[in-house]
Parts: structure tokens; sequence; C-alpha cells
């Protein structure tokens, strides 16, 4: 059995986006139900201290990949980060927020890994050495149950629980990560 790995995003004024601390409430319950480990990965330039504070919220062991050349998102460097990231913690579940930077590094995550993908899921459970999840079809009419048996990424929507608030114990440190055969770069 592996662990839980939580990608956290940040926001434009440097703070990290409320939707990864739902993603923390899903990770917690998750844990509670199968005895994994949550993990999570920060990435971005100078993002030490609100690393510290996604930490203390319930990100439990918070790695942070922190460098210039990830002050601005680029699919191709958060896919190398959140790989070596996986690598790193032994992470059976990512889980990344339905937004526009998960839609995009999301699939192309999983397809790297050779996992499942679970897209837009409103509720996350553990299922024996598993996973189900939960999401709308239909526009919306119909709710569907996806299970799966292996590693899994899977992004979830924003609102669909609440935030974690709450202290933890949970600690940052480095990930180190190469950032060569990054084809794309952020131009102003």
């Amino acid at each position: 059995m592996g662990n839980i790995l939580i990608v956290a995003e940040t926001t434009a004024d440097g703070s990290i986006r409320e939707a990864s601390y739902e993603l923390v409430t899903f990770a917690n319950k998750v844990a509670s139900e199968s005895g994994r480990t949550v993990h999570s990965i920060v990435i971005g330039s100078g993002v030490g201290d609100i690393a510290n504070e996604f930490a203390s919220k319930g990100g439990g062991q918070t790695h942070v990949a922190d460098d210039p050349a990830l002050a601005n998102y680029s699919v191709d460097a958060w896919n190398q980060v959140i790989r070596a990231a996986a690598e790193a913690t032994d992470a059976d579940l990512i889980l990344i927020s339905n937004t526009p930077q998960g839609w995009d590094v999301g699939p192309r995550l999983a397809a790297g890994l050779d996992v499942a993908y679970a897209s837009d899921c409103f509720d996350v459970a553990a299922d024996g050495d598993g996973f189900k999840f939960k999401r709308r079809v239909f526009n919306g009419k119909l709710d569907a149950e996806l299970s799966s048996g292996g590693k899994t990424v899977a992004s979830v929507q924003p609102g669909a629980t609440e935030p974690a608030t709450g202290g933890a114990d949970g600690a940052t440190q480095p990930l180190a990560v190469s950032l060569d055969g990054v084809r794309a770069k952020y131009v102003e």
C-alpha cells in the first residue's frame, strides 16, 4: 500500500488556493480509512513559508519544490516535479484540484506514470487496497461511482467539501528535482 500525495496550487497573490485545503480534507479521510500517510507538494519560487502553513493545516509531510524556474506555471515543469514527488513519497493516490492547472497536468501525469485517471470527482474514498471516486455524468443528471485497484491520479472539484482548517503535525522538506528537459516556459 502506498501513500497519498496532494498537489497544492498557489494563487497569484502567493497564497495556497482554497481548493488545495479541500484536497487535505479528502486525503485525511482516505488516510484514516486506509492507514496511508498524507504527503503534499508545493511548487513555486519563494514558497517556503506557505508550504510551512500548508503542512501545519493538515498537509502532512510537505515537500517543497522551490526554484526560480517554477515561479510561473509550466505543464512540463509541474509534471516533472509531481512525478518526482510521487516517486519520493511512494504515492498510489495523487490528488489535484479540478482547475485549469489540474486539467492541464493531471491527464499528462497519469499517462506518463501509466496509471488510472479519475477526473472531476466530488468524493474520494478508500476501497480495500484501491479507491472509489464519485463524479457527475450526463451534464450533472447522474452520479457515477468509479473504482480503481491501483495507482491513480484524481482531479477533485473545488467546493466538493469543506476546506481543512485545523492544525496538524506536519513538516516541510525540500524536494530535489532536475528541471532539465523542460521545454515549455512562461513568456510575458
